[in-house]
């Protein structure tokens, strides 16, 4: 009894040994056949002439850079190098930014440091030129306004880390009705229930709550409760 038990035992460990190399072989044979048709369709498709000498531009000039240009975004040294009418343009002509300047060519960018933000490096970035708009001690950084062409100076302070250029968040909530409205399904939810939330006390993790000073047109608007907001913990 002992006996078969172990012979069958041994049979069907035998069995899924090979159902696996059957499998691993499978998925190899198909690897190779992937890689030829992606070297084939390679072949038949070279990136043009051009393309890879723009590229090649492109490797050069980051190599190029010295250690102060390493803490700046490639946006920003991009938005410097055009202003200059740098002769990268004439080899990338459609090389672009999406860094916005104000008429009066300033840049609004955010200054990573190397440690929290103190009165004496404000001071420092101020002697650039820069308007400071929002600092931040819990996390080292620091938020400017300041001449497009001084970004390069800023970056030679041995406080500054990085500098990327200050993107505009996009949001979509409030009187503006979420796609995760419809891809949630609450409007069948509204109708099959006949519920709409109101009443509902919900709890919100914020640490900028009427930071700019607008939960008074929120609450006009109707995207906050009449009654307010009530702050636990402040």
């Amino acid at each position: 009894m002992n006996y078969n038990f172990r012979s069958l035992f041994r049979f069907v460990r035998t069995l899924k040994g090979s159902i696996a190399l059957g499998i691993s072989s499978c998925l190899l044979i198909v690897g190779i056949a992937t890689a030829k048709a992606t070297a084939q369709n390679s072949s038949a498709m070279p990136i043009a002439p051009s393309a890879l000498e723009q590229i090649q531009t492109l490797v050069q000039e980051k190599q190029s850079r010295t250690l102060a240009q390493q803490k700046i975004n490639s946006a920003i040294l991009y938005t410097i190098r055009y202003r200059r009418r740098d002769n990268l343009f004439k080899r990338v002509p459609d090389l672009d930014t999406f860094v916005k300047l104000t008429n009066d060519g300033k840049a609004r960018i955010n200054i990573q440091t190397n440690a929290p933000v103190t009165a004496e490096f404000v001071q420092k970035i101020q002697a650039y030129g820069a308007e400071i708009l929002h600092t931040s001690a819990n996390y080292n950084r620091v938020q400017v306004l300041v001449p497009l062409e001084q970004v390069e100076s800023l970056a030679q302070l041995p406080e500054v880390k990085s500098i990327k250029p200050y993107i505009k968040p996009r949001v979509w909530r409030g009187s503006v009705r979420s796609e995760g409205d419809i891809a949630q399904g609450a409007g069948v939810a509204r109708a099959t229930y006949g519920v709409n939330g109101a009443g509902v006390k919900v709890g919100v993790l914020s640490d900028s709550y009427d930071y700019l000073g607008g939960a008074a047109t929120d609450i006009a608007n109707g995207d906050l409760p009449a009654d307010g907001v009530t702050l636990v913990g402040g």
